[in-house]
């Protein structure tokens, strides 16, 4: 579980499934730092998933989520998507999902980093 977030509550990265949040305290760091970059609200539609949640909702195997290297952000419009990436990409984070209601931003090790992917209907 991380220690500290400046911007974000254990609950917003708590499992909906069973209330864990084993987040990774670097990664989180890096959320805050965006946060800040964005000075602006960021909702989290997703971020900490015990592998039970993480299969129900049709994640992948071995998903970042289920290690607390990963967060969906939600995005109402371009704007805001286009601050999301611009503002993550400079932040270093190694895989990010484009989809058209949020950003999944990662930083999953092993497959080839960094990863840009859209997400399709």
């Amino acid at each position: 579980m991380a220690k500290y977030s400046k911007y974000f509550t254990q609950e917003e990265y708590a499992c909906p499934c069973c209330g864990e949040s084993e987040m990774d305290d670097n990664f989180v760091e890096r959320l805050d730092s965006l946060r800040w970059k964005i000075n602006r609200p960021l909702i989290l539609n997703s971020a900490y998933r015990c592998d039970k949640k993480n299969k129900e909702v049709g994640g992948v195997k071995g998903s970042a989520h289920t290690k607390g290297l990963a967060v969906d952000i939600r995005c109402s419009n371009s704007q805001e998507r286009y601050q999301l990436l611009k503002w993550a990409y400079s932040l270093g984070f190694s895989g990010i999902g484009i989809a058209d209601t949020f950003i999944h931003i990662d930083d999953k090790k092993g497959d080839p980093r960094p990863n840009s992917w859209l997400y399709s209907k």
